[in-house]
C-alpha cells in the first residue's frame, strides 16, 4: 500500500478498469475477508475505506486501487494479477469487500468515466453509460 496522498490527489486519475464494473466511486466499503496486497500490506476484516478509482499498470501486471480512509488520507492499493492469491481478490471482489450503506461521499464520484468509451458518468445512474449503453453490476 502506497501513501498517504493529499486528499483529492488520486481523484485526478480519470482512467477506469474492468474492476470498476463492481465498485462505485464515492461509496464506502468494508473488508470482510483478509487479503494481502502487492506490497505485502495486510487488509484485515473490518478495514473501511471509500473507493476513489483504479488504474492498470500493464508493465507490472498490477491493478492499482485508489481508496480514501476515514481520516481523509488517500492510498494506492496494488494487486499483482500474476500472484494467485491477489488474482482471487480481483476475480471475486464481492467475497472480500462489502458495501457500507449510508456513508457515501458523492464528491469522489465526480470525474468518473465509462471504461468502454471514456464518456463521463452521471451520479444519478452510475452503472449505465448514456453514450455507449454499457451496463454493469455493482457490489451491493
Amino acid at each position: 500500500m502506497n501513501g498517504p496522498y493529499k486528499p483529492g490527489m488520486l481523484q485526478l486519475h480519470p482512467t477506469t478498469t474492468l474492476w470498476e464494473r463492481s465498485l462505485r466511486r464515492g461509496r464506502c466499503y468494508r473488508v470482510i475477508r483478509d487479503f494481502a496486497d502487492g506490497d505485502g500490506a495486510l487488509h484485515s476484516s473490518g478495514e473501511q475505506w471509500h473507493f476513489v478509482g483504479t488504474a492498470f499498470n500493464r508493465y507490472d501486471d498490477e491493478l492499482l486501487i485508489y481508496v480514501a480512509f476515514p481520516d481523509g488520507t488517500e492510498w494506492r492499493v496494488p494487486l499483482t494479477l500474476s500472484d494467485d492469491s491477489q488474482r482471487r481478490v480481483f476475480d471475486n471482489v464481492a467475497d472480500y469487500i462489502e458495501l457500507v450503506p449510508g456513508l457515501d461521499r458523492p464528491e469522489l464520484f465526480d470525474g468518473a468515466i465509462c471504461w468502454e468509451c471514456n464518456h463521463q458518468l452521471s451520479r444519478d445512474r452510475p452503472e449505465y453509460c448514456p453514450s455507449c449503453g454499457a451496463v454493469w453490476d455493482l457490489v451491493h
